[in-house]
């Protein structure tokens, strides 16, 4: 049965600016926690100016 953590995290020191911000998102652990599934997800809404989404997605496994 898969396990779900819900994440809020701040990302900073990154490369790409936009990425320098607080995201939330999931923690998704499967099969007997050999797989697990990450998603983070954020967006920068400013008057005047174009809405920005990012995301950050991965998959680590054994």
């Amino acid at each position: 049965m898969p396990v779900i953590k819900m994440l809020d995290i701040t990302l900073k020191g990154c490369s790409y600016d936009g990425y320098n911000r607080r995201f939330g998102g999931t923690l998704l652990m499967q099969e007997g926690g050999r797989r697990v599934k990450l998603e983070l997800r954020a967006n920068s809404i400013r008057i005047g100016s174009k809405t920005a989404f990012y995301e950050v997605k991965g998959v680590l496994s054994q």
